[in-house]
């Protein structure tokens, strides 16, 4: 604390409230500058919560101040927020990547035999949380915790990318670790969910009585809506020697980016397409 700013603060709040033991800690944040300016209405670079909730996600602002010091200046700017995207994206795709492997053989034994590869894994897990719980212990570093946690969804998506190869991936050891980054994520305000046994940024099932189903539908439908005139468009417009790899371009950018942005892993099964919604506290399996 400095002389004599805190003191008279102390000083006058204990007398106000008749308490002898009013604060310990004085925290001063870093102030938050727009592209680099200290934000004023006078510059025109004033931007307010509401604004910037119309371009990003709560969940995407937090991703930001999280991956900031406390008590360093914060930038708010298109490339500062595109940090906390991507690493909200790698997140998502984690946690989509887990649930596409507890569905299918290769993570549905329940009590599997352990290889060193899993044992591994595990160090990795323990290790990170230990990371974690030191980070935030010194002045509260959320942002390498945050990196720790990223480390973690990096072992464990290589992990996968291996074990999908000879269908020996540990589904509880997965589990594990994507119930615990969700459990830190729940605890820096980021996730929603109250379930301690879940994991994702999914909503809490209490909560589901009150969803409107075509809100939920209706983005599903937009994107669907647009591949097909997509694919109208590229049959009607192009040579017969271009039209396959246009489609099937097509087709990718659907699978990799569009709907996994809405939550949804989709899978190519032999012929059929596969992918659940997990809007919902179950998982919606819909098949073409």
């Amino acid at each position: 604390m400095k002389f004599p700013h805190h003191d008279n603060e102390i000083a006058q709040s204990e007398a106000y409230f008749e308490s002898n033991d009013w604060i310990k800690y004085f925290l001063h944040s870093g102030h938050l500058t727009i592209a680099g300016c200290k934000m004023s209405k006078s510059l025109k670079n004033f931007i307010t919560i509401k604004d910037a909730l119309k371009e990003y996600s709560a969940a995407q602002l937090r991703m930001t101040f999280l991956l900031h010091s406390w008590k360093d200046t914060l930038d708010y700017s298109p490339s500062g927020m595109e940090t906390a995207i991507q690493m909200e994206k790698t997140i998502k795709e984690f946690f989509l990547n887990v649930k596409d492997c507890l569905r299918s053989s290769c993570g549905s034994d329940e009590f599997p035999k352990w290889t060193d590869v899993d044992l591994k894994l595990h160090e990795n897990l323990v290790l990170s949380k230990q990371k974690v719980h030191e980070s935030l212990c010194d002045s509260v570093d959320t942002r390498s915790a945050m990196f720790a946690l990223k480390e973690l969804i990096g072992s464990a998506n290589k992990y996968i990318q291996s074990g999908k190869l000879n269908a020996s991936l540990n589904g509880p050891l997965l589990s594990s670790i994507a119930v615990y980054i969700t459990k830190m994520l729940r605890v820096f305000g980021v996730v929603s969910s109250t379930e301690k046994t879940a994991f994702g940024f999914g909503t809490d099932a209490k909560n589901q009585e009150n969803v409107n189903v075509e809100d939920i539908v209706l983005p599903f439908v937009e994107v669907l809506s647009d591949f097909r005139e997509t694919v109208r468009t590229t049959v009607k417009g192009l040579e017969a020697g271009s039209i396959k790899a246009e489609i099937l371009k097509a087709c990718d950018l659907i699978r990799d980016e569009k709907m996994p942005n809405l939550g949804v892993r989709l899978e190519d099964q032999e012929g059929s397409y596969c992918f659940f919604l997990p809007h919902y506290h179950y998982d919606s399996e819909i098949y073409f």
